[in-house]
């Protein structure tokens, strides 16, 4: 039977439209991210940031310094607090070790060289960042390979410029440049820090291996996390 001219044209008029529709879809649709690139650098950032407030509350405290090491880091009691503490004075350092009352009881303290409770804040706020990182990172980089692989398809195939795939190219390995940037940043951060509480605990501050075995970790895995980023180099 033959078709009606009419039918046959209006049957060719839609085909075509709704072919191109399609292929502008399946352009579009190709490489939906699933990973907010954006929101996973500011994570890398906020990381390296929080790695700085841990070296920097990890440095042991100027002014408590020379009257710790004066008093040999031991319980100092009422009785000789004050050789103690002019004694690291001596020394260049000023500070109170103990207080007491003179003539009054004894009064004992523990000298502090760095405030674990501070050290602990920092390192779960890194510990967060850096769980949200190692889940998302992986997927970001098959998303940007993939559309590596496509930008070349594309090239080859006529449908990108030399000068487009170039800026495609270079817009991901900008975007990998910065994102190892802030991991290798924390990562060298963090190992001062851990450096910072070794001193501590050597000159006689207690408490401090869960801090330093977490830092430990976050240095570990801040150096997988970058180790797994192609430059494109």
């Amino acid at each position: 039977m033959t078709i009606p001219v009419a039918l046959a044209a209006l049957l060719a008029g839609c085909a075509a439209p709704m072919t191109d529709a399609v292929t502008r879809l399946d352009n579009r649709m190709a490489f939906a991210a699933t990973v907010d690139q954006e929101q996973l650098q500011q994570q890398a950032n906020a990381l390296s940031r929080m790695a700085r407030d841990l070296e920097r509350r990890s440095r042991i405290k100027g002014a408590m310094t020379g009257a710790a090491v004066g008093c040999g880091l031991v319980l100092v009691s009422g009785s000789n607090a004050g050789k103690c503490v002019t004694g690291a004075a001596a020394g260049g350092a000023i500070g109170a070790v103990v207080g007491h009352h003179a003539g009054q009881r004894q009064v004992q303290k523990r000298v502090d060289l760095v405030s674990a409770n501070a050290l602990v804040r920092s390192l779960r706020g890194m510990t967060d960042q850096m769980d949200a990182i190692t889940v998302s990172l992986p997927e970001l980089l098959q998303e940007q390979d993939a559309e590596l692989v496509d930008l070349a398809m594309r090239r080859d195939a006529g449908a990108l410029s030399d000068a487009e795939y170039d800026a495609g190219v270079e817009a991901i390995r900008l975007s990998r440049a910065e994102l190892a940037a802030a991991l290798s940043a924390s990562e060298d951060t963090a190992r001062r820090a851990r450096a910072n509480m070794e001193e501590a605990a050597q000159q006689g501050q207690t408490g401090l291996d869960w801090h330093m075995l977490t830092t430990d970790n976050l240095v570990q895995d801040a150096q997988s996390a970058r180790s797994e980023i192609n430059l494109l180099g």
